[in-house]
């Protein structure tokens, strides 16, 4: 999955967290490197995944 995000170019991934409402506090509209961009849709992917996790025993 992370081979597809690193062919998207920043505005491509300002979209995609804008559309699946990954980051509400909108702090991603003043990123720009592509990079950053990549590790934020990621680290949010996984805090969503593991949200709840806690309670699982």
């Amino acid at each position: 999955m992370l081979k597809s995000l690193d062919n998207l170019d920043a505005a491509q991934c300002k979209n995609l967290i804008s559309h699946y409402a990954l980051d509400p506090s909108r702090s991603y509209v003043r990123l720009r490197r592509q990079d950053r961009l990549v590790e934020l849709i990621v680290q949010r992917v996984k805090a969503v995944v593991n949200k709840g996790e806690v309670f699982n025993d």
